[in-house]
């Protein structure tokens, strides 16, 4: 062997050595990148494994071996490989079939599989799985490997039954509001809850998909909602708050409000809100206004019944000392003087006074609503005098009042302001260009159909007819005109006139109708029950006037009536002591309490009233009789005047011959 040969073996070993290193150094990289490949896997939250073509495992990451809770990937074979795929699980807790998990699907000749949700059930613990598997290929397309991965769901679940729940909680929560819910995209109903439809009269929401809000608000008021809109669109409004008129499923109407704002939905502008139903809340504050309007119509009346009691107290003392010395000097002028006839008619005057003052005090105060058997001819006839005074010349009174009837029990005040208000309005009809006002009574039995109309039972009624040719009522209201504060007469009425008629006359038991044509005029027919059996009081008859030679004091504060009371019963053969002084009558009494037989006192006096001076005597002397007189009086009328101690109530101003009568009735009942 020649030097040149082995230098040529000792390079080739060299070079062999070589080799060996960069093959030493290569699988030292190798492994060094399997480490590090390994150690990545690891770290990946998802199991992984690597399996190769005859189904052996090759590779397992950190997470795979703790889903499996496996110890050593040597343990594992094709037949454990399977076995370890027995422990899944579908949703039903019934075994996942093994061909159908996807490492077993792509190791059968599938390029990938996925299931989504599979339980691995493993030493007693429940995995919800997501599993993926696909085939690596060489180069020459030869299958080599199939890589598995392998995701714990559970957080996932958690999240998606949480959400599920929270969206079923929310679902529930807007089904069963009791506010309607909505969102609309360019006014179409893109989504509303079962409250929303309930509202509209719809069986399910589902129906109201896709409707055109336009639909569902009243015509009048869609202007109004498309404005709030377009407020919110724009910007200048975030949230509004407005009523509307809604329009139901069967087409009719109901009082809404809307409460919304603007939001983004699937990416485009839109609107959410609330919808209520406010119809029972309106009718409510409709029914609260009127309560207040009442209260104050109430409130107005009764001080205006307290000024025409206040008006009617000084005027009757007036007319007292008008009446009393015109009586006087009426007795002491003989036969047929002229100027006899003169005061007589001073007298029919001071007389139409009292009457004037004594019906509006009727028509004004307040009073208990006592019914009592009367004639209503004679209420009638008594109302249309003042009636006449306060229409206009250009309206003509025709009446045709039967004068035999029978009673009726009624409250005289009440009928009074029932004949008052229909006139009123009557005159008010005519007003502009005149007319006539016809009033007729009579009595008759309604028929049946009437009755069940009415409401009226069987019997006989007196019927009290209005009739009138003004300018009528329109049809569209005639059923409106006896609902509280409903009134035609812009700026002048209350509404109250009718409404206050037919609640009197139905808590009288009777009816009332109307009958009206637009240009032609109006006709009221009013019914009360006659009261058979019952007996009106005998007026006082005034042909004689009785007189007697009794002592009686007389007490008024003001000294031209103490003076005339004491001469117009001196002049009926009394024997009169008069004072202008409670206090001092009081003493006067006192002083000598069997001295007098009857005592005659005003209401209203400084120091003491009549009530109270009445009082004093009755603890001097107990059967003392006495009479009361004022012109008017809050405290004390003819209906509770025997509670107070007192044997006779006359009203101012005095007339003679009355109190000559009540004089002997209260004596001799004595």
């Amino acid at each position: 062997m020649n030097k040149k040969e082995v230098k040529t073996r000792a390079q080739l070993l060299t070079e062999i050595d070589e080799l060996k290193k960069k093959v030493d150094d290569l699988e030292a990289s190798a492994l060094d990148q399997n480490r590090t490949m390994s150690q990545l896997l690891d770290a990946i939250h998802y199991g992984i494994s690597l399996i190769d073509q005859n189904g052996k495992v090759v590779f397992l990451n950190k997470k795979l071996k703790e889903i499996f809770d496996i110890k050593d990937i040597n343990d594992i074979n094709h037949s454990c490989l399977k076995k370890m795929h027995n422990c899944f699980y579908a949703g039903t807790r019934t075994p996942y079939p093994i061909s159908k998990i996807p490492v077993f699907k792509v190791l059968n000749g599938e390029q990938k599989a996925f299931i989504d949700d599979v339980e691995l059930h493993n030493n007693g613990k429940i995995v919800p799985l997501e599993i993926s598997a696909q085939a690596i290929n060489s180069t020459s397309g030869k299958r080599k490997q199939v890589i598995c991965i392998y995701q714990d769901i559970t957080e996932r679940k958690r999240t998606r039954k949480a959400a599920r729940e929270s969206e079923d909680k929310f679902r529930r929560l807007v089904d069963n509001s009791l506010l309607g819910i909505y969102i609309t995209q360019d006014h179409l109903i893109k989504f509303c809850n079962q409250k929303f439809a309930d509202i509209f009269g719809y069986k399910t929401p589902d129906e109201l998909i896709g409707y055109h809000f336009k639909n569902l608000v009243a015509a009048r008021n869609w202007a109004g909602v498309e404005k709030e809109v377009r407020l919110r669109a724009s910007g200048i409004k975030e949230t509004s708050r407005y009523e509307f008129s809604g329009i139901r499923n069967d087409n009719t109407n109901f009082d809404a409000e809307m409460l919304g704002n603007r939001i983004i939905y699937y990416g485009k502008p839109a609107f959410q809100g609330t919808l209520l139903d406010i119809t029972d809340r309106k009718k409510a504050e409709t029914e609260r206004q009127l309560l207040e309007d009442q209260l104050h119509q109430l409130q107005k009346m009764e001080a205006i019944g307290t000024l025409a009691g206040g008006i009617a107290h000084d005027f009757n003392n007036i007319l007292s000392a008008i009446i009393g010395y015109t009586e006087l000097a009426l007795f002491e002028i003989p036969g047929m003087d002229e100027t006899r006839q003169k005061l007589g008619q001073v007298l029919a005057a001071a007389d139409r006074a009292r009457d004037m003052v004594k019906q509006i005090l009727t028509f004004s105060r307040k009073g208990e609503k006592v019914r009592k058997p009367v004639l209503l001819n004679e209420i009638v006839n008594e109302a249309l005098r003042l009636v006449r005074s306060t229409l206009p010349t250009t309206i003509e009174i025709k009446s045709n009042i039967s004068e035999k009837l029978n009673p009726v029990m009624a409250n005289p005040t009440q009928i009074h302001q029932v004949i008052m208000n229909i006139c009123t309005n009557a005159g008010h009809a005519m007003r502009d260009d005149g007319g006539v006002l016809e009033i007729t009574l009579s009595e008759l039995e309604p028929d049946c159909q009437l009755n069940e109309r009415l409401d009226l039972q069987p019997g006989c009624y007196q019927v009290l007819v209005f009739k009138d040719n003004g300018s009528g009522i329109p049809n569209e209201i005639t059923n409106r005109i006896f609902e509280p504060y409903f009134t035609t007469k812009k700026g002048e009425g209350t509404g109250m006139g009718l409404a206050v008629v037919h609640g009197i006359i139905k808590n009288h038991g009777g009816g009332i109708t109307v009958q009206s044509q637009p240009g032609k005029g109006s006709t009221f027919c009013v019914y009360l029950p006659v009261a058979m059996g019952e007996k009106v009081p005998d007026m006082i008859q005034m042909d004689n006037i009785p007189g007697g030679k009794e002592r009686l004091l007389y007490v008024d504060d003001e000294a031209h009536l103490a003076e005339m009371g004491k001469q117009m019963l001196a002049m009926l053969g009394y024997r009169v002591d008069s004072r202008t002084s409670s206090i001092e009558a009081l003493e006067a009494f006192r002083s000598s309490p069997d001295k007098f037989s009857l005592v005659i006192t005003d209401q209203t006096m400084p120091n003491m009233t009549g009530i109270q001076f009445a009082r004093e005597l009755k603890k001097i002397r107990k059967d003392i009789p006495i009479i009361l007189c004022t012109g008017f009086s809050e405290s004390v009328n003819e209906e509770n005047f025997k509670n107070q101690g007192i044997d006779a109530f006359v009203m101012k101003p005095i007339i003679r011959k009355e109190i000559a009568k009540v004089i002997r009735d209260v004596i001799e009942n004595k």
